[in-house]
């Protein structure tokens, strides 16, 4: 067990180096659980959407709130509207820091509901797919509070 202990030691102080802002920035919040407010988690998740994966996302994104595309955002995939909002979901992204993170959902929103209210890949109600509900729901409340 004492090999173990070290182990995540030294994994931790890895984790926590400021020369990956977004890893710190995720450890801190998910490891380390640090409350919202808590003053060094702030700091690391300012510093992970001003470098690193989240802000060459958002680099990407067209004023409008897309990536690629205008439309529903799915295709092409791993590289239009939805994939880049759920791998900014996942990173940490929150519209607490950069306002683009809420144009982009809310052009997700208005692009890619059927009538019924399902997320749609083509635009089209034959569009749908229960994963795509799963990944845009569990994604859009991630990135809505950070």
């Amino acid at each position: 067990m004492l090999e173990n202990r070290h182990l995540y030691e030294d994994a931790l102080a890895w984790l926590l180096a400021r020369d990956s802002p977004g890893v710190r920035y995720l450890a801190l919040r998910d490891l380390l659980r640090r409350p919202a407010d808590d003053p060094e988690l702030r700091v690391a998740r300012r510093a992970a959407h001003c470098a690193g994966p989240i802000s060459t996302i958002l680099a990407q994104m067209d004023p409008e709130g897309y990536w690629a595309a205008p439309g529903p955002g799915y295709n092409p995939k791993y590289r239009a509207t939805v994939w880049s909002v759920l791998a900014l979901a996942q990173l940490g992204a929150s519209v607490d820091e950069d306002e683009r993170i809420g144009r982009a959902c809310a052009y997700l929103l208005a692009h890619a509901l059927t009538p019924g209210g399902q997320f749609t890949a083509s635009g089209a109600p034959s569009g749908t797919a229960d994963c795509l509900q799963g990944n845009l729901c569990s994604g859009g409340s991630r990135a809505a509070s950070g």
